[in-house]
């Protein structure tokens, strides 16, 4: 039984479409790549169904290692991660079908901008104009410079450095897309 639940054949895991919206898993696997959110894909999601005429779909949280930051808020920009740690993306990923979706739905969001690098610099840029009146509100709250923080970067220098994380990344997720 063990065998079964932790390493299950991919006839046994094809339960998997019937339960799970695979389009939900596919975006949340691309979002998981490009923020490489190093303990989003074990921890830091919630499972959810809108109805019960909907399958379930993925809900993402807490990104604190994400974004060119790890947990510890060392900086990461160039650590990979290693989604094969996930008993759900190991057995997606050897599905043919699977890994072509995959392909897909990155050639689509890229062409929509969604997921280029101009898009996600664009919408990364609005935000935080939006937000920067108010991030004083954290500051005061937890210190730039207060216990427990790598540095003592100011909220545009965090900006700046998500902006040059994308930069970077992008070029691997498209190489790790093109290797599948």
């Amino acid at each position: 039984l063990r065998e079964q639940l932790t390493n299950p054949s991919m006839e046994e895991f094809s339960f998997i479409e019937n339960l799970f919206d695979v389009k939900s898993i596919i975006d949340w696997h691309l979002l998981l790549l490009i923020s490489n959110a190093g303990d989003g894909f074990l921890k830091n999601f919630y499972l959810y169904k809108q109805d019960d005429q909907h399958k379930i779909k993925v809900s993402p949280w807490d990104a604190d290692h994400s974004f060119g930051r790890d947990g510890d808020g060392e900086l990461n920009f160039t650590r990979f991660i290693n989604l094969e740690k996930s008993l759900l993306f190991n057995k997606l990923l050897k599905s043919n079908e699977y890994r072509e979706a995959l392909k897909e739905q990155w050639a689509k969001h890229n062409s929509s901008d969604l997921l280029s690098i101009r898009g996600l610099t664009s919408r990364i840029n609005i935000l935080a104009n939006k937000i920067e009146p108010r991030v004083y509100l954290n500051f005061e709250k937890w210190p730039i410079d207060g216990e427990g923080h790598y540095d003592d970067n100011d909220f545009r220098q965090e900006v700046q450095l998500m902006l040059e994380f994308i930069v970077l990344r992008h070029p691997m997720i498209d190489k790790y897309i093109k290797e599948l």
